[in-house]
Protein backbone atom coordinates (compact mmCIF):
# COMPACT_ATOMS: atom_id res chain seq x y z
CA UNK A 1 0.00 0.00 0.00
CA UNK A 2 1.61 3.10 -1.15
CA UNK A 3 1.21 5.62 1.51
CA UNK A 4 -0.38 9.10 0.33
CA UNK A 5 -1.94 10.69 3.77
CA UNK A 6 1.17 10.68 6.55
CA UNK A 7 -0.90 12.13 9.07
CA UNK A 8 -2.93 8.49 8.84
CA UNK A 9 -1.86 5.50 10.34
CA UNK A 10 -0.59 3.02 7.98
CA UNK A 11 -3.38 -0.15 7.60
CA UNK A 12 -2.53 -3.62 9.39
CA UNK A 13 0.19 -5.35 7.42
CA UNK A 14 0.42 -2.99 5.03
CA UNK A 15 4.34 -2.13 4.36
CA UNK A 16 6.42 0.30 5.73
CA UNK A 17 9.49 1.67 5.37
CA UNK A 18 11.30 3.43 8.53
CA UNK A 19 14.15 5.92 7.94
CA UNK A 20 17.20 5.37 10.36
CA UNK A 21 19.37 7.76 9.72
CA UNK A 22 19.92 9.99 6.68
CA UNK A 23 23.26 12.21 5.54
CA UNK A 24 25.33 13.22 2.69
CA UNK A 25 22.53 11.80 0.16
CA UNK A 26 22.39 8.28 1.69
CA UNK A 27 19.40 7.09 3.44
CA UNK A 28 19.72 3.96 6.13
CA UNK A 29 16.19 2.36 6.32
CA UNK A 30 14.42 -0.73 7.96
CA UNK A 31 11.60 -2.37 5.54
CA UNK A 32 8.81 -2.96 8.13
CA UNK A 33 5.21 -4.86 8.28
CA UNK A 34 2.78 -2.43 10.42
CA UNK A 35 1.25 -4.94 13.16
CA UNK A 36 -1.25 -4.86 15.97
CA UNK A 37 0.10 -7.50 18.96
CA UNK A 38 -2.24 -9.50 20.45
CA UNK A 39 -2.45 -7.25 23.58
CA UNK A 40 -3.59 -4.52 20.88
CA UNK A 41 -0.33 -2.88 20.62
CA UNK A 42 0.43 -0.91 17.00
CA UNK A 43 4.26 -1.90 16.52
CA UNK A 44 6.57 -2.80 13.30
CA UNK A 45 7.88 -5.99 12.97
CA UNK A 46 11.18 -5.19 10.42
CA UNK A 47 12.49 -7.66 7.72
CA UNK A 48 15.17 -7.24 4.92
CA UNK A 49 13.15 -7.12 1.44
CA UNK A 50 16.75 -5.34 -0.32
CA UNK A 51 16.78 -2.00 -1.92
CA UNK A 52 14.32 0.28 -2.60
CA UNK A 53 14.56 3.58 -4.88
CA UNK A 54 13.95 6.74 -3.59
CA UNK A 55 10.45 7.04 -4.78
CA UNK A 56 9.77 3.49 -2.97
CA UNK A 57 11.52 5.14 0.04
CA UNK A 58 9.30 8.23 0.62
CA UNK A 59 5.87 6.20 -0.73
CA UNK A 60 6.10 3.61 1.80
CA UNK A 61 7.32 5.99 4.40
CA UNK A 62 4.58 6.09 6.91
CA UNK A 63 5.33 9.38 9.07
CA UNK A 64 6.40 12.85 8.01
CA UNK A 65 9.85 12.92 10.14
CA UNK A 66 11.31 13.10 6.44
CA UNK A 67 9.56 15.40 4.68
CA UNK A 68 8.97 14.99 0.87
CA UNK A 69 11.31 17.92 -0.02
CA UNK A 70 14.36 16.39 1.76
CA UNK A 71 13.82 13.11 -0.24
CA UNK A 72 14.01 15.60 -3.29
CA UNK A 73 17.14 16.78 -1.93
CA UNK A 74 18.56 13.19 -1.91
CA UNK A 75 17.46 12.18 -5.48
CA UNK A 76 18.78 15.48 -6.93
CA UNK A 77 22.22 14.30 -5.25
CA UNK A 78 22.03 10.86 -6.60
CA UNK A 79 21.32 12.09 -9.96
CA UNK A 80 24.64 14.46 -9.95
CA UNK A 81 26.46 11.53 -8.70
CA UNK A 82 25.70 9.62 -11.72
Amino acid sequence: MWIKDKTVKPEVDSLVVIVKQSQDGVIDYDTATFVKTTDGREAFDTFALGLLSFDEIEAYMPFEKYEADEIQAYKSFADQQA
